[in-house]
């Protein structure tokens, strides 16, 4: 009795061992075949599973399919060697043997794809970075004059890849973004290069709730959940300040405010008036059984904005601050409306090209209202496209930078040191504050530099790569001040 409690012991232990080695290796192939190469990200998706897409899902299983035929192969062999009774040495030799290469092959690609060993090194290691350079915001120190009106675009997933390698992308043959590189050509826009460019990204800021949080705190959001309201702390915001200056905020975006802790994060970082897909049901913008994509698609995004800039600067005797967040190019392959041609063999090529298009759009109706004049506005990438795409597959993470341009900001381009710039999204936290007229003592916020001054951001003055790595060690600053659930 007890050998056959051992045998089957055993048998399970070397099917189970195998499995895992089999089936999640194929995960983290097919992981990093379509989101790159950072466990942190690995972790958020995880972490982000509730919100999963119903494509993602079925392709992670349809992956793995080849590894449960040869797992379930290997089960029949193996079960058939425990039918007799007695097995010998040398079959558990064998399996055993099996298993422990299984088990290697499963290490080695997990090490290679995601680079582990680096990222919990790093994780046992503390970093003084934030006692070094971390600038407090003090709103009674930014002064301005006259303030203007901004309006802040992240455009989901917007990175400057897809232009033309004549432009400064990396497309060969076709520019799928004509209209925003025109937009950066024709205004302000910081390159990493001489040509189009933009940002890169670092540890905290790769996805969008995170990128939203280091645009407008200066510091990357590296708490242990996704969701920002986490971080609700003591670092002030853009927010925070305008709010303090007298500013109407309004966040817009066709989903709902509450995934990943975004409706706490604004209502605690300045007093925003939240337009989600809720709130846009309740104001009648659209009807209640409406839903696609993530809640509305950026076709009526834009028609609310448009109705809700126009009432703030109707309606109220103070400047206005309108952040608006898109949602068609988001991953997989986004969402193609009624306004969107098919002119491309690749779907998502279709998708960036509709959006250019629409942003296109929104700026000619801005340029023909009265508030015009007085008014900033911002386009950013949030960050680089998620998923691996046929627009991107040639190209290295460190290749990928995200879109910035700023418009009506008053600023003389020939005085500005605008190309071959190392920066990140942390930097937009001082830099939009000056484009609305604010002057920044020192020229840095938290770990941002406003790009308008002479002085270097932290990324040119320290190394990018040092900067990403410090950023991915443990910091008991950060813990104490960013992270609200440590306390």
């Amino acid at each position: 009795m007890l050998k056959r409690v051992l045998k089957a012991l055993y048998l399970t232990t070397f099917l189970t061992v195998v499995f895992i080695s089999l089936v999640v290796s194929s995960v983290i192939i097919w992981y990093r075949n379509n989101f790159g190469e950072r466990l942190t990200m690995l972790i958020f998706t995880l972490k982000h599973a509730e919100g999963a897409n119903m494509e993602i899902v079925k392709e992670v299983i349809t992956s793995c399919i080849p590894s449960l035929i040869v797992w379930l192969l290997i089960s029949w062999v193996a079960i058939l060697m425990f039918i007799k009774k007695e097995v010998s040495k040398s079959a558990y030799l064998a399996l055993t043997g099996f298993a422990v290469i299984a088990l290697a092959i499963f290490a080695v690609i997990a090490e290679k794809s995601l680079k582990v060993y680096e990222y919990y090194e790093s994780r046992y290691a503390e970093t003084d970075l934030y006692e070094k350079y971390y600038v407090i915001p003090d709103a009674s120190a930014i002064t301005s004059s006259v303030p203007k009106n901004l309006i802040y675009v992240y455009m989901e997933s917007m990175e400057t890849a897809f232009a033309s390698e004549s432009e400064g992308g990396h497309q060969k043959d076709v520019n799928y973004i004509p209209n925003l590189t025109d937009l950066a050509a024709k205004n302000i826009s910081f390159s990493n290069s001489d040509k189009l460019g933009g940002f890169y990204q670092v540890n905290g800021t790769g996805w969008t709730a995170a990128a939203t949080f280091a645009s407008m705190t200066g510091v990357p959001y590296l708490a242990s959940t996704t969701d920002i309201s986490s971080g609700l702390m003591a670092l002030p915001a853009i927010g925070n300040i305008l709010t303090e200056k007298g500013y109407y905020l309004e966040y817009i975006c066709g989903s709902d405010a509450d995934f990943s802790g975004r409706r706490t994060f604004f209502g605690k970082h300045g007093d925003y008036t939240i337009m989600d897909y809720q709130a846009a049901i309740d104001k009648g913008y659209i009807d209640e059984d409406y839903y696609v994509w993530w809640g509305y698609e950026d076709r009526k995004l834009y028609e609310i904005a448009e109705s809700e800039i126009t009432e703030a600067a109707n309606h109220r005797d103070t400047p206005f601050d309108i952040t608006i967040l898109t949602v068609d190019t988001h991953y997989t392959d986004g969402y193609l409306c009624d306004l969107c041609d098919w002119k491309y063999d690749d779907r998502y090529a279709n998708v960036i090209s509709c959006a250019d298009n629409q942003i296109s759009d929104f700026l000619s109706w801005c340029m023909e209202q009265d508030w015009y004049d007085d008014t900033v506005i911002i386009i950013q990438g949030d960050h680089p496209y998620m998923r691996k795409s046929v627009l991107l597959n040639h190209l290295r993470d460190s290749d990928r930078t995200t879109y910035d341009c700023f418009i009506n900001t008053g600023y003389d381009p020939g005085t500005l040191n605008l190309h071959n710039r190392v920066f990140t999204c942390m930097d937009m936290f001082p830099t939009t504050l000056a484009a609305i007229g604010f002057e920044i003592p020192e020229n840095r916020l938290a770990l941002g530099t406003n790009l308008f001054s002479d002085r270097p951001t932290l990324a040119e003055e320290i190394g990018l790569k040092k900067l990403d790595a410090e950023l991915n060690k443990h910091s008991e600053w950060y813990m104490e001040n960013a992270a609200n659930e440590y306390k």
